[in-house]
């Protein structure tokens, strides 16, 4: 049986964590039209819930979050059912 190297795959969404004068943002970036994501963020510490969609088209957007502290996730649903996530802590 041959392993045979796998090419990583390309994750249409970039986010990252970004502060402006006290308020907190999850900053999303698209790299490809993707139609319309569902968006769910959680944080597990305090039990805040953050849910919406956006459509998603290349370029940058930001998704206004309280800034509390404790371990996040996010979540985009793809309108094909694909699922990204990812976890973060503040």
């Amino acid at each position: 049986m041959g392993g045979g190297n796998k090419a990583p795959q390309v994750v249409p969404i970039q986010a990252a964590i970004q502060s402006f004068g006290g308020f907190t943002f999850v900053t999303v970036t698209f790299t490809a039209t993707l139609g319309t994501v569902d968006i769910d963020i959680t944080n597990h510490t305090t039990g805040q819930y953050l849910q919406g969609e956006m459509l998603a088209v290349p370029g940058t957007q930001s998704i206004p979050i309280s800034g509390a502290p404790g371990w996040y996730t996010i979540s985009f649903t793809l309108p094909d059912g694909r699922i990204y996530e990812g976890e973060f802590e503040l």
